[in-house]
């Protein structure tokens, strides 16, 4: 039986009130004149991931405790704006909030407000069995109410993820979700010897993989079957802020997990989508967004078509991004985003749609085998669903011969990993020289 959601993320929603600082630390002073200015928002660590899952195509739900209040008004209309599913939870306290003050350099001190959590407080059990059984992975935020989840998901079968934060290797708090998860990630920021921690949480719990991410120095993976591997950095300029970049590297990891990429890859994927998503304000705001050349002259850009061999005049776009891949998909995805912004991504190949009626032999063979092996059951041929198509995206296709020994791109871009026709970007394929691509 096939399952109805790719990743259930339990906990981590809240409201953050964002304040621009000229520096961090930010020293001693009466008062401070500050631009941009001060700005509330939905987005804490539960909702970044889900976003992040969301956009990358993963079908994903959210549930979290949150209060009767305006600032669960904004988490509610959050995930309503982005057409995630949100189960919600009565949390009496209130709805979780906290401060961020963001540098120049986007770095930020985050000030979390305790007062609103109870020791009373829980998930229902019965409602998280009855979404654990329609789930395939589970991610949860290492919040109070979270911590009773975990027998119940290990009960249901599910694989689960955490984020540990700023870990400090030794707070007792954090064993439950460190030793109870099969990917651990975990920030080096407070860890003394990141890798003796890692290995503990390898030997001690359940994990099968831990990720220690160190911001722009990248992040160290590590298995039981090998050694710390150093995944570098992925550059961008510029950062505008980085809260959110460890969830979205949390997203970007467990995507290629769930299309069976190794961990390597995983790691990749993860680091493409951290270092974009400090690039913009954590949930896509546009009002502190830098002032860039494009938006006062935005000239027109020429797409070659090489049926014919004329250069045909398109419509303006901020920015044009070569080559539709999972990279690719990623970067004009999360560029999209921004509703000022224009992106177009352009692609070479045939378009042969969702229907497999029109699919090339090879490729629908290739569909046949990775719809079996998806990992959360059998879809019917007559609609891949997500998670065919976006594998039939990926680089298995050369296991099945390929065109020439160059994987088919066979979904549509609109199909691709990201739904990018659902972030406002605009797809335009060419057929390449020398034949699909």
């Amino acid at each position: 039986m096939s399952s109805e959601y790719d990743v259930l993320v339990l906990g981590g929603s809240g409201v953050d009130t964002i304040v621009y600082v000229p520096e961090l630390p930010l020293p001693y002073a009466d008062s401070y004149m500050i631009r941009p200015g001060i700005e509330t928002r939905a987005g804490q660590t539960g909702d970044f991931v889900a976003l992040g899952l969301s956009s990358l195509g993963l079908r994903t739900h959210h549930i979290d405790m949150i209060g009767d209040d305006p600032s669960g008004d904004l988490i509610r209309a959050f995930h309503r704006a982005r057409g995630i599913g949100f189960t919600e939870v009565p949390l009496p306290g209130g709805t979780k909030r906290a401060v961020n003050l963001v540098d120049p350099d986007g770095r930020r001190l985050s000030l979390y407000d305790d007062s609103r959590s109870r020791d009373s407080d829980r998930l229902p059990e019965d409602l998280v069995r009855k979404l654990a059984v329609a789930s395939r992975h589970a991610h949860v935020s290492i919040t109070y109410p979270c911590a009773f989840t975990l027998p119940l998901l290990r009960e249901a079968g599910l694989t689960v993820s955490t984020d540990l934060h700023n870990w400090d290797g030794e707070n007792p708090y954090h064993e439950a979700f460190a030793y109870g998860a099969d990917v651990v990630f975990v920030s080096t920021t407070a860890l003394t010897d990141t890798e003796r921690t890692m290995r503990r949480i390898l030997e001690r719990g359940r994990a099968e993989v831990v990720v220690a991410t160190a911001g722009a120095e990248g992040s160290y993976l590590l298995t039981a079957a090998g050694d710390l591997v150093h995944v570098p950095a992925v550059n961008r300029e510029p950062v505008v802020d980085s809260n959110g970049a460890g969830d979205a590297y949390a997203s970007g990891f467990l995507f290629g997990r769930l299309a069976g990429e190794s961990p390597e890859r995983c790691a990749l994927y993860g680091a493409v989508a951290g270092a974009y998503a400090c690039t913009v304000p954590a949930t896509g705001s546009r009002r502190h967004r830098p002032r860039r050349a494009a938006r006062r002259g935005r000239r027109d850009h020429r797409v070659p078509d090489r049926r014919d061999g004329r250069r045909v005049t398109t419509d303006s776009y901020d920015i044009v991004v070569l080559g539709g891949g999972v990279a690719g998909c990623v970067l004009a995805s999360r560029l999209s985003e921004d509703g000022g912004r224009s992106v177009c991504l352009v692609e070479a190949g045939a378009d042969y749609g969702h229907d497999p009626g029109g699919w090339p032999a090879k490729a629908l063979d290739a569909a046949r085998s990775l719809v079996r092996t998806c990992g959360s059951g059998t879809y019917p041929l007559t609609d891949p669903g997500p998670c065919a198509r976006r594998l039939v995206l990926s680089q298995r296709l050369l296991e099945h011969g390929g065109f020439g020994g160059r994987p088919p791109r066979v979904g549509t871009l609109g199909g691709s990993p990201l739904g990018l026709r659902g972030h406002g970007a605009v797809p335009r394929r060419g057929r390449s020289p020398d034949g699909p691509a």
